[in-house]
Parts: C-alpha cells; sequence; structure tokens
C-alpha cells in the first residue's frame, strides 16, 4: 500500500499518529498518479511508492515501514536514494526509529495480553484449550518456576478464565494467584520449619539441621515480602537437598500462612508492659509522652532518620519490647494517660484507617 492505494487515508492517519508529519508533508499536494512517469516511483515495475518531491518520498518511505508485503530490496535502495536527494534523510530515520519504537510497545502489549510470563513467551493463552492446557501443566509442573513466576502464571490464569467465563478447577491456581493477599507470621512459620527438621530421619542429618536452624533464625524475624521470598527459595533449595522433598510441607503454606488482613491487627501489635496496643496507635502520638517517659536520646533512637521527632513505627517495634521492664511500666502510664485525654484516636478508627 501506498499513499495512492490508501484511499480513505487510513494509514497515512496511523502515520501521523506515530509521529506528527512534517511541515513540508502537511502542505504538500499529491499528483496525478497518471501523469507520472515510472521513474518516479521506488517500485517502479509496479507504479508504487512515488519519489517525485520531498513530501512524497518521506510518505513512501513510511508505507514502506509499515508494509506487510515482501517487497523487493531495491524498493528501500530507491526509497533511500530519493531522500538522499531530497536531503530529508534525517527525516525518514525519525520516522523509522519511531515507528520500531511503537512496534516493540504494541509487541510487548501483544505478549502481555498474551502470555504469563510475556519476557519468556510462557504460557500463552489465547482460547478456551490453550487455557485448559495452562491450568493442567501449571498445577503439575508449579514447583520448576520461582516465586515471582509462580504468582505471574497464576495470575494470569485467573484474569484470563475471568474473559473467558470458565471455572478455576485446581486449587494450586488459587493458592498462587492470591498470594499477594498473604503474609507470614513468623512464630508460626519458624515452628512449621523445625517441624520439618524434626521429621527428616538422621540419615539427612544436613537438612534436618538445616530446617532446624532456618526455624530458630525465623523466630524473631520481622518478614519483609523481600525475606520471605528468600526464605521460600532457600527452604526450596534445602528440601531439593533431601529425597524426602516430595513428603515435605510446600514452603508457600509454611511462610504465607497468614492474610494481610489479619496482619494488620495482628502482626502489627505492640506489648507495653504487659498491655497490647496497635502500633500505628503508638506510633501516631506525640514525641513528647516518649520524652516524658524515655528522655530525649531514647526519642532519637525511635525517631525516623534526619526528622525532628518523627516517629518511625518499625523502631518503636523494634527497640520498646528491649526495654527493661520499669522503662516501659512508666512509658505505658504516660501512654494510658494521652489515651484517656483523647490525644489519639481509639483502637477501633485505627484499624479501619
Amino acid at each position: 500500500m501506498d499513499i495512492y492505494s490508501d484511499k480513505d487515508s487510513t494509514t497515512l492517519n496511523t502515520i501521523a499518529t506515530i509521529k506528527d508529519l512534517p511541515p513540508f508533508v502537511k502542505t504538500a499536494k499529491l499528483l496525478d498518479k497518471s501523469k507520472l512517469d515510472d521513474k518516479f516511483f521506488a517500485y517502479q515495475e509496479k507504479r508504487a511508492f512515488p519519489t517525485y518531491d520531498p513530501a512524497s518520498t518521506y510518505t513512501s518511505f513510511a508505507y514502506y515501514c509499515m508494509s506487510n508485503d515482501k517487497l523487493p530490496k531495491r524498493v528501500k535502495e530507491n526509497l533511500v536514494k530519493s531522500a538522499m536527494f531530497f536531503d530529508i534523510l534525517d527525516d525518514v530515520r525519525d520516522f523509522a526509529k519511531k515507528y520500531v519504537s511503537v512496534s516493540e510497545g504494541l509487541t510487548k502489549k501483544a505478549n502481555e495480553d498474551s502470555y504469563a510470563l510475556p519476557e519468556k513467551m510462557a504460557y500463552p493463552i489465547s482460547n478456551d484449550e490453550q487455557l485448559n492446557l495452562a491450568s493442567e501443566r501449571f498445577s503439575e509442573n508449579y514447583a520448576e518456576y520461582n516465586l515471582n513466576d509462580r504468582v505471574k502464571i497464576a495470575e494470569f490464569i485467573v484474569k484470563k478464565s475471568a474473559e473467558y467465563n470458565k471455572q478455576i478447577q485446581f486449587p494450586m491456581i488459587i493458592k498462587y494467584a492470591h498470594l499477594r493477599d498473604m503474609t507470614c507470621d513468623p512464630l508460626v512459620a519458624a515452628v512449621k520449619i523445625g517441624e520439618l527438621g524434626i521429621a527428616l530421619p538422621n540419615s539427612e542429618m544436613f537438612a534436618k539441621k538445616a530446617f532446624l536452624q532456618l526455624g530458630s533464625s525465623f523466630v524473631s524475624a520481622r518478614p519483609t515480602r523481600k525475606t520471605i521470598a528468600l526464605m521460600h527459595g532457600v527452604l526450596d533449595k534445602v528440601a531439593g537437598m533431601t529425597k524426602y522433598a516430595a513428603s515435605l510441607t510446600d514452603p508457600t503454606d509454611i511462610l504465607y500462612n497468614m492474610s494481610v488482613k489479619q496482619a494488620s491487627s495482628v502482626l502489627e501489635r505492640l506489648n507495653i508492659s504487659g498491655n497490647d496496643y496497635d502500633a500505628r496507635q503508638i506510633t501516631a502520638l506525640p514525641k513528647e509522652v516518649f520524652a516524658s517517659a524515655l528522655g530525649d536520646d531514647v526519642v532519637k533512637e525511635l525517631s525516623v532518620e534526619g526528622t525532628e521527632g518523627q516517629l518511625d513505627q518499625q523502631k518503636i517495634m523494634e527497640i520498646i519490647p528491649t526495654l527493661p521492664r520499669d522503662e516501659q511500666e512508666i512509658l505505658k502510664q504516660f501512654i494510658e494517660q494521652e489515651l484517656a485525654k483523647g490525644g489519639n484516636s481509639s483502637e477501633e478508627e485505627m484499624l479501619i484507617s
């Protein structure tokens, strides 16, 4: 297709969308094709891709870039020669670069819509049959993929199942598709990791000790998304070193053992001298409460680095429980006094926010 065969200018409009047409193209007039000599066409045998002036050369080059037809090499060579003759080589090169960029973006978007792992062109789902195959394949082979890819594949299958109005039949897909909604209670995880070690026979002493040590290290952990994923990889690796791997509990079930909603009310609890508080509620208290109870130096330790006493919830949850019991008792009294004055939102309001 060229400007003469593009009767309704659909492709020309697309060309202008990819890159704004140069002024010399916008102001040019299209000559009568029947009055042009063959030499004014880049594809002379077909009398296609006119090159009689800068504007026709530019648009012909753009149509050439977008053509799906297998064209002779000389067509491009003639277009380049014409662009050099009219001194618009930089203009056509700029369009070509922009076209490639846009095409790659469209290809990437198409791959993202068609593949669970577009960067690997893996798990294509464009119809019911591919959806069924992907579901079965993932449920049987999920352990072959790292945790991140498991989640991506499962989420993609769920998305496509909704598009095709299909019921999900494999629990494994549901589990990994909703893993972003889960987090880790480290104490529960520590016990379960230790149980893996206890369950192994003495003949698997390396893995047995590894699980027990990992469980111990997790007792006092405050896991983040990153550390949970890293621990998942370690557990997978250790399990792979024993012939009993198939009988071991899936590390995913061990580590992702609590919903994020539960965690917001359980993992963010702070016990101060026997009283249980929402850590967010305590962090929102005026810094003067902590200064009166513990002194300015401790307030600095509890504050976000580089700020004037802006309390850091993570530091509060790490430092407060390590304080001597008498200091915790003093802090508890100041906190209760502040809460009694209505100096903070109620716990119910904090949990809703």
